[in-house]
């Protein structure tokens, strides 16, 4: 092969036998990963409208090619899996809110919170406001995993400014930056009556009543038992 310029050293591999592939648009002459010695497209890559497709011109078998045989099969394999298999986001990673391309015969989709979603494969799956794993079904079987990870942003500790948050909150706002004022200015105005008064009141009538209640004891019995009355 000549033309490659992928993370996956190629360089022992050998081509015996491939399908003749001819570009028909000039799209598909780029997107050719790699080339055999003729110029011939042995890797290509290309977009439909079902999604992404990564396409050789020969069978991953030792008759065909010594690829099998070669230490750059396992690493080419994941390249192929993780690292080009994920259009969503830059470098694999997917962002929550992002749009998720179904692959082919997906019926639906399966979100973290375990809500089952019907789909349509040649459309985008929009539905993605929570972090977590997605899972792509065709019938009751699953497919594919999306990881959807939430924004950078949420993980950003540096202090907002002032002007930005008081934009963010609606309606009045007090802001304060000395934690010692925190205490005053927490509910520094009451939403209704305080009843913690009147709490203590019939608390403390309440003690009053059982005290009394326990001194008064037992009545005395006007009459013994088994005694003649006078």
């Amino acid at each position: 092969m000549t033309l490659w310029s992928g993370p996956v050293n190629l360089d022992e591999v050998r081509i015996r036998s491939h399908y003749t592939l001819i570009p028909a648009t000039e799209e598909l002459n780029q997107g050719v990963l790699a080339s055999l010695s003729s110029g011939d497209p042995w890797l290509v890559e290309g977009t439909t409208s079902r999604g992404s497709y990564l396409l050789f011109a020969s069978d991953l078998d030792e008759r065909s090619t010594n690829l099998p045989l070669t230490a750059a099969l396992m690493p080419l394999m994941e390249w192929m899996a993780s690292r080009w298999g994920d259009r969503q986001g830059t470098e694999g990673d997917v962002i929550a809110g992002m749009p998720l391309s179904p692959p082919p015969g997906t019926t639906s989709i399966r979100d973290p919170a375990g809500t089952l979603h019907p789909v349509d494969d040649t459309q985008p799956f929009r539905t993605t406001p929570a972090a977590g794993l997605y899972e792509f079904l065709a019938g009751d079987s699953i497919i594919q995993v999306t990881a959807v990870n939430a924004p950078r942003e949420e993980s950003l500790l540096l202090p907002i400014e002032t002007g930005v948050l008081r934009d963010l909150l609606p309606g009045p706002s007090t802001l304060v930056t000395d934690s010692a004022r925190w205490a005053r200015a927490v509910f520094s105005a009451g939403q209704g009556p305080e009843i913690w008064r009147w709490l203590l009141v019939a608390a403390a009538l309440v003690l009053v009543a059982e005290s009394l209640v326990a001194a008064s004891g037992p009545s005395p019995d006007k009459f013994r038992s088994g005694a003649p009355p006078h």
